[in-house]
């Protein structure tokens, strides 16, 4: 019995030993997940984007219903930042831009939606096709052999070859594959707007993005409130499986005021107070 006592415990004890290299290896993982901050101003100003008439007035538009609008733009600088863990991980950043109340309209936006490519030039590729001709001739007879009734085969052979290579060179000119950068559009019926970012080699998701958008308004507009959604995910793993995750999210109202309306401004920072 002691000898089946022995061979239980020996063999339970690699079992634990693998069991903390497993868990041990996933550590450094969780370690190494992505802290990130954004940050964006919360009253932002306009200006209202018309050229002028001889008189001076500014020259508004229509909307479908023919009633009279004018339109505004402003610019939103949004910062994220690192806090700690691996950058890398981080594979889109969405920044999505609403209208609850439905009373201002996207005219524009940009950044639009942008693909890039790693190649500088068009990609080439050569394909060479080589054929061989040849000919050759065999002459052959019999012969006597002084045995018997034996009939040797001599097959003394003339063979002469002649060959010809044909090289043909065939030449592809194709456009260097390109990856989604920047994807950006309406939603919400044109009320709202977003913007998807994707790293590459030469860009980073850390630091400053400015998102500037032009809005269809009334024309007695002096100020309304937007509410800002900006999220970072990409995938996460756990052992061996691996899943999409929100690395930081975040969602704030932002107060528009109209450029150079003291009162329009103030009324912004006080519904932000509130």
């Amino acid at each position: 019995m002691t000898p089946l006592s022995l061979t239980k415990v020996s063999c339970s004890q690699p079992i634990l030993v693998c069991c903390l290299i497993v868990f041990g290896e996933a550590s450094p993982a969780l370690a190494a997940k992505p802290r990130l901050e954004f940050d964006f101003g919360r009253a932002v100003a306009c200006r209202v984007v018309a050229s002028e008439d001889p008189t001076g007035d500014p020259v508004l538009g229509e909307s479908a219903l023919g009633e009279p609008e004018k339109l505004i733009e402003f610019t939103l600088p949004v910062s994220v930042q690192l806090l700690s863990g691996d950058m890398r991980k981080v594979l889109a950043l969405r920044i999505a831009l609403r209208d609850n109340d439905q009373k201002m309209i996207v005219h524009d936006f940009c950044p639009k939606t942008r693909l890039e490519s790693q190649l500088t030039g068009e990609v080439h590729r050569t394909h060479k096709v080589e054929t061989n001709h040849s000919l050759s001739a065999t002459l052959g007879g019999e012969a006597p052999v002084l045995l018997g009734d034996l009939v040797a085969q001599v097959t003394p052979s003339v063979s002469g070859a002649t060959g010809k290579l044909d090289v043909v060179t065939e030449i592809e000119r194709r456009r260097p594959p390109k990856d989604l950068l920047i994807a950006s559009g309406t939603t919400n019926q044109r009320h709202g707007v977003f913007f998807r970012l994707k790293p590459s080699p030469q860009t980073t998701l850390e630091g400053v993005h400015k998102l500037t958008v032009i809005l269809r308004v009334p024309p007695n507009w002096r100020g309304d409130v937007l509410q800002v959604s900006a999220s970072a995910t990409g995938n996460e793993k756990w052992l061996w499986m691996s899943s999409e995750a929100t690395f930081a999210q975040l969602t704030a109202p932002v107060a528009l005021y109209l450029e150079g309306d003291p009162e329009a401004r103030f009324a912004a920072e006080r519904y932000l107070r509130q």
